[in-house]
């Protein structure tokens, strides 16, 4: 099963859209009561999106629209309430 990751190192930044092939476990180490010490393990990754211009410039067209839909309503809204007090 493939799984769709957006990258980043958690500061907001996006490196990509990935997805996991593989996960291969390499090494485990235990404390003696079974807890988990350290897990080793290799991933490996196919990147899936074409650049991250590329999604970028798919946000950008999104908030255009969202811009202009938010504009629309606010001239129907000041069309309504200029009917109002006329």
């Amino acid at each position: 099963m493939h799984r769709k990751w957006r990258a980043s190192l958690g500061s907001g930044t996006i490196y990509g859209v990935f997805v996991v092939n593989s996960i291969i476990q390499t090494k485990t180490d235990f404390f003696p009561d079974g807890r988990a010490r350290r897990i080793e393990f290799t991933v490996t990754l196919t990147r899936v999106d074409s650049s991250l211009s590329a999604m970028l410039g798919d946000l950008r067209q999104q908030a255009e629209g969202l811009i202009g839909s938010a504009g629309e309503l606010a001239n129907k809204a000041q069309s309504t309430i200029g009917g109002l007090f006329s």
